[in-house]
């Protein structure tokens, strides 16, 4: 006998089933579309070197579009594209990029404002500036970041005094972000003497903690050299796509992007 409520448990068993396909469809088209990206990029020898800014490559402007309209079409949220949406995907990217606020200054943040409403018509017309105007500025503040950490580290750590009492903030995601240099360079100092601290309450010797902090911010600076157009535009996609489900885990693509940009403070 079909009662009500076994009727109502099988639409809803069968909205559960529709609603993963359509998601895994979506998200199979964006792999695959960023997978021939990728295919491409490797071919690709016009790139510029790390030390310069990365912009966009002549086909992530249309793939861009295509993923948008996939999305809007096939994904079984229905998601007005509109100033809200932008605004979510402005604060998705950013807490993407420096999800401690330890990199970006408050004025950097100020910069990138008058994106905030412009995303959703930019999306749409394949307009990828804003990511790499954001994403450039990150490289460039990083970068410096990790260069003062190894240049501190030449000045040697036997003036480190650990006889102060201070206190850090290391849940910075709701941070306003730093004011000025000053105030970064306060935020940085508390960072690197954290780092200490842990290492010499594990048994490390001042030399061994210079070693260890070394590699480290080298392996640091090389992956943010080692930083393409591709990253910047996987990432930009996947603030787009989060907004959409934000309930689905990162894609593996977009996770090793991540690992690969990412500096810990």
């Amino acid at each position: 006998m079909v009662t009500k409520s076994n009727l109502l448990s099988a639409n809803h068993r069968i909205f559960a089933s529709r609603t993963i396909f359509l998601t895994f469809g979506v998200c199979l088209f964006i792999w695959l579309d960023l997978l021939g990206v990728r295919t491409s990029y490797k071919a690709s020898a016009d790139e510029p070197a790390y030390d310069q800014p990365l912009s966009p490559l002549a086909e992530h402007v249309s793939t861009c579009r295509v993923i948008l309209k996939r999305l809007m079409q096939d994904h079984y949220r229905k998601i007005a594209v509109d100033d809200d949406l932008s605004s979510k995907i402005f604060e998705s990217y950013l807490s993407e990029i420096d999800p401690a606020r330890s990199y970006f200054l408050a004025s950097d943040i100020s910069d990138f404002e008058p994106y905030r409403y412009r995303l959703d018509d930019l999306f749409a017309s394949g307009d990828l500036e804003p990511a790499f105007i954001i994403f450039n500025r990150y490289i460039r503040r990083a970068t410096d970041r990790v260069q003062s950490r190894l240049d501190r580290l030449d000045r040697g750590l036997d003036n480190i005094s650990f006889d102060v009492t201070e206190f850090m903030d290391i849940g910075r995601e709701e941070a306003p972000w730093p004011t000025d240099i000053d105030e970064m360079n306060e935020i940085s100092r508390k960072i690197f003497k954290n780092s200490i601290l842990n290492l010499k309450l594990a048994g490390k010797t001042l030399d061994e903690i210079t070693e260890i902090l070394e590699e480290r911010y080298e392996n640091q600076l090389s992956r943010l050299r080692l930083t393409r157009s591709e990253d910047v535009f996987e990432l930009y996609m996947n603030a787009l796509a989060k907004q959409f489900d934000p309930s689905i885990p990162i894609h593996p693509i977009f996770h090793r992007v991540l690992q690969r940009i990412s500096i810990s403070p």
